[in-house]
């Protein structure tokens, strides 16, 4: 009879270990789709960064600006921009087309009188691009000393990382790209300066 209350105890015990350890198993799963999750960007499109900068402007600190390309241009907001035309986007962007098998959409906010005043453009990466050496090519052949400005060279080129997925660059007049840095680090969770140039002339 003692043996067989201890077998019987000892079925209950490994009951309840297998139930402990099958919960831990659930909750590690749990823990590792949340991980896996929250390294997605909450931001849905190129056109929603660039928005949610242009929202924190005051009034005194607006100025005209179009967004979209020649075919999709809208005033006074950002609006998305049409990747396969590679060399007006390399024109007004400053964007290299070898770069362009890395994003799967864009969007812009120039000025309206002066792209050189200011420009700025946002980029989603594809999956598994490397931010940092994206951002590296795009300086090199925007902010080259061969490059020819029309209207007058900007004063500075920046380069703003979000949630490592989107990739915002900005060039133009220094006074007019802080108050873009500032809006940009303030309005985008996970947004960081990782590029910042200023001319030398």
């Amino acid at each position: 009879m003692k043996k067989k209350i201890i077998t019987f105890l000892m079925a209950i015990i490994m009951v309840i270990g297998m139930a402990a350890c099958s919960n831990a198993k659930t909750d590690k799963s749990t823990d590792s789709t949340t991980e896996k999750s929250s390294e997605k960007s909450k931001y849905t499109s190129a056109e929603e960064v660039l928005s949610k900068v242009y929202e924190l402007y005051k009034e005194d600190q607006k100025f005209p600006i179009s967004g979209g390309d020649s075919e999709n241009y809208v005033e006074d907001k950002p609006a998305a921009y049409d990747i396969t035309k590679t060399e007006e986007m390399d024109f007004e962007l400053g964007f290299p087309a070898s770069q362009t098998e890395n994003i799967d959409a864009a969007a812009t906010m120039i000025h309206m009188l002066n792209a050189n005043t200011f420009t700025g453009a946002a980029y989603h990466l594809k999956e598994g691009v490397d931010a940092e050496a994206f951002a590296k090519a795009i300086k090199e052949h925007t902010w080259s000393p061969n490059r020819e400005w029309l209207c007058g060279a900007p004063d500075t080129f920046m380069v703003i990382l979000v949630d490592k997925e989107y990739v915002i660059t900005v060039f133009g007049k220094k006074e007019i790209t802080d108050v873009f840095k500032e809006n940009a680090l303030s309005a985008l969770e996970g947004a960081k300066v990782i590029i910042e140039e200023t001319a030398s002339y």
